[in-house]
């Protein structure tokens, strides 16, 4: 019965289904409603969908056209950084939708007390679930892929900063950018050795300066671990007590403009050099500053 009625909606109603879908949306869902996507794209995506879910309350064959339909805007919704939240809850509203024109179906028929039909209003669900289920993996799994691809794109901003940043201001720029450290923000460099991957200092470490809301960036060069720290407006003075934790080699901070700029030289060599006098002597390692950008 169900399935009779899927496959009549699938074939009339397809489009009314589709534009009832998009006004309930755009009514209640307010992240819809100013995402200011293109409306033919925005309704040929929910209309996708529809379709796939009624192609699979009528048990037939998904056509290639709508196959993707769900990977298609998992994908997009979290390329556009949209809320996962307001997508789960549009897949809610594809439910009450057709769950509405199914139900409405059956008691035009005159079997919307039928045990037969009851039973396999169920479905609807399933379908509908299925699509969200769907949705959901291919929005994570493109999250992993973006938040990999920006870690690769931040490592090689640091690689580059480390290695090119002294002899290249323009590399300082286009680097510090990427990791997201204002030029005119001073900033900490960090030198561990032979610190180990997963150090649970170093998570510590990294959770006291975000919940200090702060910037930073970690990672290895050879057998040492750099840390890049900026400040913002936290006091300079707390900055050490935040990497005490990773037991670091040297600790610099300054805040000229960028390496060399007024002749402290290379930030990390002067970093490792702990018998210069701005070194803290009474540190059971060396504390320092540093210099702002340009590793």
């Amino acid at each position: 019965m169900v399935q009779a009625i899927a496959r009549r909606l699938l074939e009339e109603r397809l489009d009314e289904l589709t534009s009832r879908a998009l006004e309930q949306l755009e009514a209640e869902e307010a992240a819809y409603a100013s995402a200011g996507r293109d409306p033919v794209q925005k309704r040929e995506g929910m209309r996708r969908t529809l379709e796939l879910a009624l192609t699979r309350l009528a048990g037939g064959p998904v056509p290639r056209t709508v196959s993707r339909a769900t990977e298609d805007v998992g994908r997009e919704r979290a390329e556009q950084a949209f809320p996962l939240t307001a997508l789960m809850h549009s897949f809610q509203l594809d439910l009450r939708t057709l769950w509405e024109a199914v139900l409405a179906a059956g008691r035009a028929r005159g079997i919307s007390a039928d045990p037969d039909f009851l039973d396999g209003l169920i479905r609807v669900w399933e379908a509908t679930e299925a699509n969200s289920v769907e949705v959901v993996d291919a929005y994570r799994r493109t999250e992993r892929d973006l938040a990999g691809r920006r870690t690769e794109v931040r490592n090689r901003a640091f690689s580059r900063l480390v290695l090119e940043g002294e002899h290249d201001p323009s590399t300082v720029a286009e680097a510090s950018t990427l990791l997201g450290f204002s030029e005119h923000v001073a900033l900490t460099v960090v030198v561990v050795e032979s610190v180990p991957t997963g150090d649970p200092a170093l998570s510590k470490v990294d959770d006291a300066l975000r919940r200090a809301g702060l910037l930073r960036h970690f990672g290895w060069m050879g057998d040492e671990l750099l840390g890049i720290i900026g400040h913002g407006r936290c006091d300079q003075g707390a900055m050490p007590s935040h990497a005490r934790a990773v037991r670091p080699v040297a600790l610099r901070r300054r805040g000229s403009p960028r390496s060399g700029a007024d002749g402290t030289g290379h930030p990390v060599r002067t970093c490792r050099d702990p018998h210069r006098p701005e070194c803290d002597p009474d540190s059971p390692r060396a504390v320092c500053s540093v210099g702002k950008h340009g590793l």
